[in-house]
C-alpha cells in the first residue's frame, strides 16, 4: 500500500495477477489484450470519501472483471501520473503476448488521466486539433470540419500547447504499443447521452424557439410509451 496524499491511501492488486487469475478460467491463444476501466465513484453524498478503482478485463472476456488497483481519499489523486504508476510498472514489465488494448474513462477521468483541458474547453478535443467554438455559455469542438486528426505523436510532442495542462504529460506513453490518442474509446455518456441529446431534449421540452419546441400532447405520448418500455430496459 502507498500513500498518494497525506489522508489517502492506493492498494495494488496487481494487473499481472490478475490475468493470471483469469487465464485460469479461460484459455487464449497468441497476444492478450487487455481492456482497462478507470473512473471516481463517490462513496456518500454527505462526504467527500471517494473511490477510484482502476479495473480490467481481457478483451472477449468482458465477465471475468479484475480490480488492478483501488485509490481511496476525499479528493481526487492530485498527481494521476502517481495514481498510475504501479500500473505502468507492471504493463511496461508485461509486453511479451500481453498489450493495453484500450483505457476506457468518461471525459472528466480521461483529461485527468492524459493531463489535458476539460471537454468543455478550447482545444479539447481528443481527436483532432479543432479550437472549437463558444456559443453562449458553451465551448463546442466543431468549428473547423477540416482539422487535422490528433495523433499520438502530436501529443508526446506537445504540438498543441494549448491541448494541454501543467508541464508534464501522461506517463502512459512508456508502455510500449500503447496509443494515447486511439486506445481511449470516445465517452459516450458525456457526448451523445449528457451532451447533444440533453441539449436536443431541452429545446424539444423547454428553451427552444417556439417553432421546434413539442405540444404537450406528444410530450404526454411520448411518457406513455417510454414508461411501457420500462420493464424491458435493464
Amino acid at each position: 500500500m502507498q500513500t498518494l496524499l497525506s489522508s489517502s491511501n492506493y492498494y495494488c492488486f496487481g494487473l499481472k495477477k490478475g490475468i493470471e487469475n483469469t487465464l485460469k478460467r479461460v484459455k487464449i491463444e497468441g497476444n492478450i489484450k487487455v481492456v482497462v476501466g478507470i473512473d471516481g465513484l463517490p462513496l456518500a453524498k454527505s462526504s467527500s470519501s471517494q473511490f477510484w478503482p482502476i479495473l480490467a478485463y481481457l478483451d472477449s472476456y468482458k465477465e471475468y472483471i479484475f480490480l488492478i488497483g483501488l485509490y481511496h481519499g476525499h479528493k481526487k489523486p492530485a498527481d494521476s501520473n502517481d495514481f498510475l504508476r504501479d500500473f505502468i510498472d507492471e504493463a511496461e514489465d508485461l509486453v511479451i503476448n500481453v498489450s493495453i488494448h484500450a483505457i476506457c474513462a468518461d471525459a472528466p477521468a480521461k483529461s485527468f488521466i492524459l493531463k489535458i483541458k476539460g471537454h468543455t474547453g478550447y482545444f479539447s478535443c481528443t481527436r483532432c486539433l479543432a479550437e472549437g467554438e463558444h456559443v453562449g455559455s458553451t465551448c463546442f469542438p466543431f468549428k473547423d470540419s477540416n482539422s487535422r486528426e490528433r495523433t499520438h505523436e502530436d501529443y508526446i510532442n506537445r504540438r498543441q500547447e494549448e491541448h494541454h495542462v501543467g508541464d508534464s504529460l501522461s506517463d502512459l506513453i512508456r508502455i510500449p504499443g500503447f496509443d494515447v490518442v486511439k486506445s481511449f474509446p470516445l465517452d459516450y455518456m458525456h457526448l451523445v447521452a449528457l451532451g447533444v441529446m440533453r441539449k436536443l431534449i431541452h429545446f424539444w421540452l423547454h428553451k427552444g424557439p417556439l417553432t421546434v419546441r413539442l405540444p404537450s400532447w406528444k410530450i404526454k405520448k411520448i411518457s406513455t410509451n417510454l414508461m411501457f418500455l420500462k420493464s424491458a430496459i435493464t
